[in-house]
């Protein structure tokens, strides 16, 4: 079987054993909240829950991709996170933006986004050519991290899908 034939079974088997902790493990902190009065109630707890995780989750491993996959990432840098996520947008819209562009994007100055830019560069995960940022090529290619990312998103939306069907009725 070659590697990506038994990435997407590995894949396939946790998502579906983590299909079945999230279901329970969703269930019983669900009850657990439910049991607890909290002395500021929040509406669409369980959604507003689901989305923080998404959020929080994918920051992390946005942050991790940048680094090599034989390289330990260093403590999470929201900063180059969100940056390295802002050349990969302009990338894949087809209309790579220079450095000021990615400032504004960021709400950041031109100074800090360049120097964040060059850390990046540095990292080996994103190129400039001809003044504009694109995703390291082999990055580009392929999704580093993929397996992580899917099964990110498929627990948040495990939650986040009938609630967002119910806004289109």
């Amino acid at each position: 079987m070659d590697r990506f034939h038994t990435n997407t079974a590995l894949l396939m088997a946790a998502r579906a054993v983590n299909a079945d902790l999230f279901g329970f493990s969703h269930l019983l902190k669900r009850s657990q909240l439910a049991r607890k009065t909290l002395p500021i109630p929040l509406a669409v707890s369980a959604e507003r829950r689901a989305l923080a995780r998404m959020f929080l989750e994918l920051s992390v491993a946005f942050h991790e991709t940048i680094f090599p996959v034989d390289q330990t990432p260093s403590e999470p840098d929201p900063n180059l996170a969100v940056l390295v996520v802002a050349v990969m947008l302009g990338h894949a819209e087809g209309h790579p933006m220079n450095a000021g562009q990615l400032a504004s994007e960021v709400r950041r100055s031109r100074t800090t986004t360049k120097r964040r830019l060059d850390t990046l560069i540095e990292l080996g995960a994103i190129e400039c050519i001809k003044g504009k940022y694109y995703l390291e090529s082999m990055r580009a290619r392929e999704v580093p991290h993929r397996d992580t990312f899917d099964l990110i998103l498929s627990k948040a939306f495990a939650v986040l899908g009938p609630y967002l069907s119910k806004l289109d009725n």
